[in-house]
């Protein structure tokens, strides 16, 4: 049949034609073994919102961790969704979504960044404290100096600059 411009879905069990497949190099006839419908339904069957937003927790959990796992400024690491990635130059920065890269580009991005909680980030931005941000012998980045006009902390036990 697959001579004819048919070719046969192993989910919907019926001849179809070849347009209605996408083409797989590895198959035995260069085609998916199912129909481009049938593709779309076992794909949204597994891509659930709850497991793509799992996905992307672990996903950060190991940058965080890979980063340290905890903020260089208070020391604050309870909560992996309380941490932010500061770009120390924003010149540096490429605008990626942390979603859609994988772990080799995203360790590239990570290398021009230091890790913050979401606190420490927002004071920061915010012109509340300030600092001088110097490289750890390949470790990432941590403070050099730093200057606190106005007390913004989120951790009671952190160093305050003066």
């Amino acid at each position: 049949m697959f001579a004819q411009g048919l070719h046969w879905c192993e989910d919907c069990g019926q001849f179809l034609p070849v347009e209605n497949f996408v083409k797989r190099a590895r198959s035995r006839y260069g085609l998916a073994f199912h129909c481009k419908h049938c593709d779309l339904d076992r794909r949204s069957k597994y891509r659930t919102k709850e497991r793509v937003q799992e996905y992307q927790k672990q996903k950060k959990k190991y940058f965080v961790e890979l980063m340290g796992g905890r903020c260089c400024r208070c020391g604050y690491d309870e909560f992996t969704a309380g941490m932010d990635f500061h770009h120390i130059d924003p010149n540096e920065k490429d605008v990626i979504r942390f979603s859609n890269v994988g772990r080799e580009r995203m360790k590239e991005e990570l290398d021009k960044c230091v890790l913050l909680c979401s606190c420490c980030h927002n004071a920061l931005h915010a012109n509340e404290w300030s600092a001088e941000f110097v490289k750890r012998n390949g470790l990432g980045w941590t403070i050099g100096v730093m200057s606190s006009p106005v007390k913004a902390q989120c951790n009671p036990n952190a160093p305050t600059a003066r």
